[in-house]
């Protein structure tokens, strides 16, 4: 097809009369370029037809490998492990999330923690689930301290429809490293946050506090 376009020019511009030749020449340059162009243009929309269809089918192999490790896999972590090598990057959140599940039933604590950190930000709606998930972890292995640093650093970042969990956390994390300060201002917070609900066990911890502060 590329050759015969030229071949058809030559011969139109050959056979006109000369007196309309400079027009006709006119439109004819006109035309090469066009031609050139929407050739160009139906070459990239294949090119990305094609290279959209190869990652369809890339992404729907890995989602039936993922799927054969997940139903019957007698090693699933392991398994996950190596998948995640060449898992695309679409599938290797959902990947991390079996993986961490497996980790956390299998009370191994610091492998589900390491599978968190790395899934956190790969996702924003994602990331206040993998903070608090980690700060359970860390409370878990009696890592008050850590657990407090972490909830500390990242809540900026959780949304505001967590606010009560996170205040939860962080004023029982606050009272186990002993910042009773802190703890009571948090207990304190849910207390106004909690109006129209039962506060007993909040007016119980401020009391608490409170005497421990004084004492």
């Amino acid at each position: 097809m590329k050759e015969q376009g030229p071949q058809i020019l030559e011969q139109i511009e050959a056979e006109v009369d000369e007196t309309v030749h400079p027009l006709l020449e006119k439109i004819l340059n006109n035309i090469k370029p066009i031609a050139y162009t929407l050739g160009a243009i139906v070459l990239a929309v294949g090119i990305y037809s094609g290279v959209k269809y190869y990652q369809t089918q890339t992404l729907q192999k890995a989602k039936n490998e993922l799927g054969v490790i997940l139903v019957s896999s007698k090693n699933k972590a392991q398994d996950l492990e190596n998948f995640l090598n060449k898992a695309p990057d679409r599938l290797k959140p959902a990947v991390y999330i079996e993986l961490a599940k497996i980790y956390v039933a299998q009370k191994q604590e610091q492998k589900a923690l390491n599978v968190f950190k790395k899934l956190e930000n790969m996702d924003v709606d994602i990331y206040p689930i993998c903070i608090l998930t980690e700060v359970n972890l860390l409370i878990d292995k009696d890592k008050y301290k850590t657990a407090y640093q972490l909830l500390k650093s990242a809540e900026d970042k959780i949304p505001s429809d967590y606010k009560k969990e996170v205040l939860y956390k962080k004023a029982f994390l606050a009272e186990k490293t002993r910042d009773l300060k802190n703890a009571y201002a948090f207990y304190q917070e849910l207390k106004t946050l909690s109006q129209g609900e039962d506060t007993t066990y909040l007016d119980y911890k401020l009391k608490k506090i409170e005497e421990e502060m004084q004492g």
